[in-house]
């Protein structure tokens, strides 16, 4: 038997079904990216694989790393652009 102060701390389970937006921290803007990777609902979720991981841990600027360093192992470079040559043009 459940009491009235314990229903409402019932939840909704969740279903294969559900959609995303059903579960908690998923607001619009959350449930928008996810349906660009098409992921409506859990099931989908679920049975997403990525296709790829970049390890973000180890981050050094060109200058950090020692020559070492660039020789002996393969680093994966990221740049910014800070102007284009049409900005200093103008």
């Amino acid at each position: 038997i459940i009491l009235a102060e314990q229903r409402k701390e019932v939840r909704e389970l969740l279903t294969w079904e559900s959609p995303v937006s059903a579960m908690r921290g998923v607001g619009a803007a959350r449930q928008a990216a996810l349906a660009s990777l098409g992921i409506g609902c859990v099931r989908d979720l679920l049975y997403h694989i990525p296709r790829g991981y970049q390890c973000r841990g180890n981050v050094k600027t060109i200058a950090e790393a020692a020559i070492t360093e660039m020789l002996e192992e393969k680093l994966d470079l990221s740049a910014q652009v800070v102007s284009t040559k049409e900005e200093e043009d103008e």
